[in-house]
């Protein structure tokens, strides 16, 4: 058998197993990757079972030490989400406006929580238990640990660094009368702006990252840094501007202010369009409930229907015969926001 080349995750390799010579085969060899072995089968789940995760039995203890607890009622689940979202949201506030702080923060929350339930419900001798929500939900949250991940990418320091530039864009804007500038003067004040805030850490004798660069390219960790290349089949365009070489030939340079701006606004997209479960969905029988109860339960709010679709992982026709259902029985039992 041929021995394998390079691992799973290697460029060139191929995902999920070791990647052999070409023309070599991977034959029997086995699978890297457990992770993705999980998030398959996981995926093959929630098309078999829709809204899995919601169901009590599916979150109940069947043995161990926490077999017999009760299970969290979406209820009690929501009044604990919401008793510490403000708190991380109140980090985040430095970095955003109010209302964009509380729609990231409820967004990690619910993200997490859902991650939560799920862990539970493929272990047969954990409980979704208030007390366990409770546990995972009051654990202090760095801002920088959310900015760090998907959808935003981003490190503490520039997002420090950037919140620098908005401020003195915002002020600029204010004093020209205008509500965009430029690209050439959000160049400049990123550039101006970046200068300052290098100048301060190293005054101070403080590291400020490695992952700073200057809107033509150049690293902020070295003054005499060259200027950063992208790979194009990366990056896409609007994060690059053309820099002629000595020989007349043209390649396309980091932005770095550019490419803050394009996280920061998929970031926030993300947020404000994200797929998980709405945090206004309660029930009121106690129970936790499952995928139907709660898909019918966000109608009686009035809450989007796709986010809710793509939360409990409903398809199409099951979302149309509990949407008839409800329209022939509606009886609206949720508590007001």
């Amino acid at each position: 058998m041929e021995q394998p080349r390079k691992p799973a995750g290697s460029p060139g390799a191929t995902g999920g197993q070791y990647d052999t010579v070409k023309g070599g085969g991977t034959g029997d060899l086995p699978t890297l990757s457990h992770r993705k072995q999980v998030k398959e089968e996981r995926a093959r789940r929630f098309r078999e079972e829709p809204g899995w995760i919601y169901k009590e039995e599916n979150l109940r203890a069947t043995r161990g030490e926490h077999a017999g607890e009760a299970v969290c009622s979406l209820t009690e689940e929501v009044s604990i989400a919401e008793r510490y979202t403000p708190r991380l949201a109140a980090s985040l506030e430095k970095y955003f406006g109010p209302e964009q702080a509380r729609d990231i923060a409820e967004t990690y929350m619910t993200n997490t929580l859902i991650e939560l339930r799920t862990n539970v419900a493929e272990d047969p001798e954990r409980c979704y238990s208030a007390a366990l929500v409770n546990a995972v939900a009051c654990k202090p949250v760095h801002a920088g640990r959310i900015l760090c991940k998907p959808p935003w990418n981003l490190s503490e320091h520039r997002m420090r660094a950037g919140l620098r530039f908005k401020k003195r864009y915002k002020q600029w804007c204010a004093d020209h009368h205008v509500d965009v500038a430029p690209s050439r003067i959000r160049d400049r004040l990123w550039d101006e702006e970046m200068d300052a805030y290098v100048a301060d850490k190293r005054a101070r004798g403080v590291s400020f990252g490695r992952g700073l660069n200057y809107s033509d390219g150049r690293s902020a960790s070295s003054p005499d840094s060259p200027v950063t290349y992208i790979d194009e089949s990366v990056y896409p365009p609007k994060r690059t501007r053309v820099a002629t070489n000595p020989d007349g030939s043209k390649r396309r340079v980091f932005n770095g202010r550019k490419d803050f701006e394009v996280m920061v606004d998929r970031g926030l997209g993300h947020s404000e369009k994200s797929t998980d479960m709405p945090d206004g969905i309660a029930d009121t029988g106690g129970g936790a409930g499952d995928a139907e109860a709660a898909f019918k339960l966000a109608l009686d709010r009035g809450l989007d229907e796709r986010r809710v679709m793509d939360a409990l992982h409903i398809g199409e026709e099951q979302a149309d015969r509990w949407r008839t259902e409800w329209a022939m029985h509606s009886t609206p039992g949720v508590r007001d926001a």
